[in-house]
């Protein structure tokens, strides 16, 4: 059996509150064959002395570099790392402990990464009822080429849910540093699979930790960051285009509904905003296209009924006055604000179980909840809650 080395870059910025159980969950990998690669990225906090700490113990390699956002973070942290297979693991995550040793069972030379679910935790890494991609999306393998080009997007975790091939990386790093300052896991996420194959684990093997600061965790519709997200499906749309030129792709590149849904909400909102980015305006278009996406696109929740609630929604935000429509565009961008009539009705379940229907959340809580006192006995004690 080979066992490759493992290279785990833990990239951070002012995350000195979540680093050590990052760090800890890094090293207390059941496989051996590990580096752990510490990428700090000018941190102002105490993150320093935290990395030197284990540094000074021989138990990571440091990285300490200025201020560059998350795509220099990634680029450094490679440039160091020797490993065959290479995890990105952003500092306010946590790997669990087989989190590595399953990987491999599902890694091939040959593939650009294998994907795992995760499971969401409060800052306090106490569970929420909900997994990452959510359950009715199921996680594929094999070559998902034309699904990224029809749509920009296949079923896939964000950073500290995938381990990279090194030749991979290796074909598309480094990264472009200014333009993903801030998303530099999409850049990855797209070419992995426009590049090659993908192995799935329907397992989940890490947790997502949501602080209220995430980037890209929005549960309570800030325009701020709804802003950035709409940014990144742009970029994520040119990075395809041109992945799509490179290899002679011809057919039509689209948008996926959660798409079209943001860019409806900013032409309805803040039209301004549209305008800045050069986008079209036009409610109608907009609405349009995101039927056609409720209706075709194949990775959303409560089947064709869903769909046509989806579609409803296009509908009706675009034509009715908005003052009428207000509470729809709320729930639509800010999940949390959903009532549980709604989610029942989607076939969601209810309470906070939102992306996923309830038997199956509570499946997947008494999974998490062995898998942590597993890591809690191996990693002597640092248990995952606190």
């Amino acid at each position: 059996m080979r066992t490759p080395l493992v290279s785990i870059v833990v990239n951070n910025y002012n995350y000195g509150r979540f680093l050590h159980d990052a760090i800890e969950s890094a090293i207390n990998q059941i496989y051996s064959n590990v580096e752990v690669i510490v990428v700090d990225d000018g941190s102002t906090d105490d993150s320093r002395e935290i990395i030197s700490q284990y540094a000074e113990k021989g138990q990571v390699v440091p990285v300490f570099k200025e201020n560059g956002g998350q795509a220099s973070a990634f680029n450094a942290g490679f440039k160091v790392s020797r490993g065959e297979v290479i995890i990105f693991l952003d500092a306010d995550d946590i790997l669990l402990p087989h989190c590595v040793a399953k990987a491999l069972e599902a890694w091939t030379p040959s593939c650009t990464k294998v994907q795992w679910r995760m499971a969401l935790v409060d800052q306090e890494k106490k569970l929420l009822s909900r997994v990452w991609p959510p359950l009715y999306q199921p996680m594929l393998s094999g070559n998902l080429q034309d699904l990224v080009f029809r749509w920009c997007h296949y079923p896939t975790p964000p950073t500290s849910g995938n381990a990279f091939s090194r030749w991979f990386l290796e074909s598309v790093l480094p990264m472009p540093e200014a333009e993903w300052r801030i998303d530099a896991d999409s850049y990855l996420l797209i070419l992995a699979a426009t590049r090659g194959e993908i192995q799935s684990i329907d397992s989940i093997l890490s947790l997502y930790r949501v602080h209220g600061t995430n980037l890209w965790f929005n549960e309570k519709g800030d325009q701020k960051k709804l802003e950035r997200i709409l940014k990144t499906d742009l970029k994520k749309e040119e990075l395809v285009r041109a992945e799509g030129k490179r290899i002679g792709y011809s057919g039509r590149i689209g948008a996926s509904p959660a798409v079209l849904k943001l860019r409806l909400f900013f032409c309805l909102q803040a039209p301004n905003k549209i305008e800045k980015l050069e986008l079209t305006c036009n409610k109608i278009h907009l609405a349009l296209n995101g039927v056609l996406a409720s209706i075709f696109y194949p990775f959303g929740p409560g089947g064709w009924f869903g769909r046509a609630v989806k579609a409803l929604w296009f509908v009706s935000v675009s034509i009715l006055p908005s003052r009428w429509t207000k509470r729809w565009m709320q729930w639509a961008i800010a999940p949390i604000h959903q009532p549980s009539w709604l989610l029942r009705l989607l076939g969601l379940g209810g309470g906070v179980s939102v992306d996923a229907p309830t038997a199956k959340a509570r499946g997947i809580l008494g999974l998490i909840t062995r898998l942590k006192g597993k890591y809690s006995r191996q990693s002597g004690g640092r248990n995952v809650q606190k």
